[in-house]
């Protein structure tokens, strides 16, 4: 099973790349747009929300109509699915990131000179008017700067993060396909039974974040969760008892958990050093 995971400057032509990818090795593309139509449908936010909030264009009452961490755990979840089911090239929503410790996904990011860019643009923009599409440029690039920093505390364009970077300035669409096809080829980027045991773990992890995020009962926890084999451990500190059970009721509800190893604490029984 194939997983890209993609990340791409607005006007380095990573749309192409993609689709042209996609189409030589037989991967169905998860674009950006797909993702957030989901997300938004699930979080029952208006989709042109969603999009203006990822993008930095969200208005105040928008901005304080989405819930950042409820916004990062939906798009974790369907982006853990997608790469669990395989044969997939998932282009943005942090998929480079979130999909980082899974050996045989390839990340790739596609970057271009900022003058090509901007030229890129204003031909698709029709217009010559380059001031305007500087500044696009340069509120898309800060708006994925803000998110990734928030969301994953890294730097967005660390070379370090990617296992491939192409330059679309030098390089031509085809000549990045042929790169792309080399590498998942190579023994680094060929799934085992182990990668792909550690991909459905995190995948039930984040379904399990989703739930206890969706239940009212449990929305404001903050444990940890570690999924092994349809096993989920349960460690951390609660308020009560009912908040313990709470979140063990809740896990027996998501699929794929067939059992629960609640290690939480409550509150009262933690020491208290005065």
């Amino acid at each position: 099973m194939t997983v890209i995971a993609m990340t791409q400057e607005m006007g380095s032509l990573g749309k192409d790349v993609a689709l042209q990818t996609a189409e030589a090795l037989g991967l169905t593309v998860v674009r950006d747009e797909m993702i957030s139509d989901i997300v938004a449908g699930k979080m029952k936010k208006r989709k042109s929300a969603i999009r203006r909030f990822k993008e930095g264009n969200a208005s105040l009452r928008e901005r304080l109509g989405v819930s950042r961490k409820s916004l990062a755990v939906y798009s974790a979840t369907e982006v853990y699915e997608y790469a669990a089911k395989g044969d997939v090239l998932i282009r943005g929503w942090g998929a480079t990131y979130l999909l980082q410790g899974i050996p045989h996904v390839l990340r790739v990011r596609v970057c271009a000179p900022f003058e090509r860019r901007v030229q890129w643009l204003m031909e698709r923009l029709d217009t010559d008017n380059e001031t305007f599409a500087q500044e696009e440029i340069h509120r898309s690039d800060a708006a994925r700067s803000a998110n990734i920093r928030q969301w994953f505390l890294e730097t967005w364009g660390n070379p370090l993060d990617y296992d491939l970077v192409l330059n679309t300035g030098h390089v031509s669409i085809e000549s990045c396909v042929e790169l792309i096809k080399l590498m998942v080829r190579r023994p680094e980027f060929q799934q085992t039974e182990e990668s792909q045991c550690q991909l459905i773990n995190l995948a039930l992890e984040s379904k399990v974040r989703l739930a206890l995020r969706s239940n009212p009962a449990t929305e404001n926890v903050r444990i940890s969760i570690e999924a092994d084999n349809c096993k989920v451990v349960l460690s951390g500190i609660v308020v009560d008892e009912n908040e313990s059970r709470a979140c063990e009721s809740t896990l027996t509800k998501v699929p794929g958990v067939s059992e629960v190893d609640n290690q939480l604490t409550t509150i009262t029984g933690v020491k208290t050093f005065r």
